[in-house]
């Protein structure tokens, strides 16, 4: 047999390989199941963790998308190859030749072209300094001292592999090549996270239903969190709308002289918010979120509501690293303990009790802020939502 099969059950010759078979999907999760080192460390610590750790790196040096997606991309090849340690590897020129084939075809068809010779050196030196400072850490072994010079905060530890595939496809799906990233995502079996995720239920059902959606949600009074939210902000500030539905706030922000970037999942939603607000709207699944210290403000009006718990942790720790140290969220749920499909969706209900419980897993986004409503839709007051403001810290 002269192929792998893959974890989308596709069959891959890793020494002739076919363009049309890599998948990010594939790579994202064969990396977050490598270990570092071949297991000689202290915990699992996967591959993926590291190739995030690198991009995150570029990202803290503003280097260009291509090295940052370059620089998560960089050891994509082991997820056809696996790894082979170092001292070995060097008296290996066959599997060198493949590997570096193998690596450049990856580049190639996520980036769009050759990385060049000064984006490799970029993308290497990042990689050295990381695996210093991963001995540093893990293993308590100064290889030099290189690790001191890097930009972005590291923090090596345990993580769930199936939470790192994600932020792994997130950071993926956000530059060049992303359109060839999100055919190869598909959800997780047994999940439904959401209209802001992979294509589910909850996102089919908006693009379904959108004319009525927008029908139903555009002329609602916001006024009240609009006020909760822009208190906290300066003037001109620059917000995301994440997962703006009918374009309502964007249109409002805008209106007021903020900047504002706008996504939503739904195409259909996309295309009427863009109308409305008068503005390019981004069709991005929420976990795609890869920004880093750049917005003043995250709006997710009832939006964020559709992901099950493990997926909205996830996010949440993906919009505090977007928003700048101070920068404030805005969000809200229905309130109540259901957790499930209702009506077409997915919907995650809070209580205060066990919002306040549950957010203690964001430590560096705390509640400032939390007040109940009633639901401003005509005919709906009887039902309440749980509001909040979180502040970056």
């Amino acid at each position: 047999m002269s192929y792998i099969t893959t974890f989308t059950g596709k069959r891959f010759d890793p020494v002739r390989p076919d363009e049309n078979l890599i998948d990010i999907a594939d790579i994202a999760h064969a990396l977050s199941l490598l270990c570092r080192a071949n297991g000689h460390i202290a915990f699992f610590y996967s591959v993926a963790q590291h190739s995030i750790a690198c991009a995150r790196e570029a990202m803290a040096r503003n280097a260009s998308r291509e090295i940052v997606l370059g620089a998560l991309l960089h050891d994509a090849s082991e997820a056809y190859l696996s790894d082979v340690t170092r001292p070995v590897k060097k008296d290996l020129p066959y599997y060198l030749e493949v590997e570096d084939k193998l690596q450049s075809l990856i580049w190639r068809h996520f980036i769009g072209r050759d990385l060049t010779d000064e984006e490799k050196r970029a993308i290497f030196e990042i990689d050295d300094r990381m695996l210093s400072m991963e001995f540093h850490q893990m293993m308590k072994i100064e290889i030099d001292d290189s690790y001191t010079e890097l930009l972005s905060e590291v923090i090596c530890k345990c993580e769930n592999p199936q939470s790192v595939e994600s932020e792994f496809v997130g950071l993926a799906g956000s530059g060049p090549g992303a359109d060839s990233v999100k055919k190869g995502v598909r959800p997780r079996a047994g999940s439904d996270p959401g209209r802001g995720q992979t294509p589910n239920a909850t996102l089919q059902y908006y693009d379904r239903n959108a004319a009525g959606f927008v029908e139903n949600t555009l002329t609602a009074d916001m006024s009240e969190a609009y006020s909760h939210f822009l208190a906290h902000l300066p003037r001109g500030g620059h917000i995301l709308d994440l997962g703006c539905g009918s374009g309502r706030d964007a249109k409002h922000f805008l209106d007021l002289g903020y900047r504002v970037d706008a996504t939503d999942g739904s195409e259909e939603l996309c295309r009427r918010a863009s109308e409305h607000a008068g503005i390019p709207v981004r069709r991005m699944l929420f976990q795609e979120l890869s920004a880093v210290n750049l917005y003043d403000g995250i709006w997710a009006c009832s939006s964020i509501l559709h992901l099950a718990k493990p997926e909205l942790l996830d996010v949440l720790k993906k919009t505090a690293a977007a928003l700048k140290s101070g920068g404030v969220l805005y969000t809200s749920f229905k309130w109540g303990t259901s957790e499930g499909v209702r009506n077409g969706r997915y919907f995650t209900d809070f209580t205060e009790e066990n919002l306040r419980d549950f957010w203690k897993g964001v430590p560096e986004l705390p509640i400032t802020e939390l007040w109940i409503t009633a639901d401003v839709r005509p005919g709906r007051g009887d039902e309440r939502w749980i509001n909040l403001l979180a502040t970056r810290v």
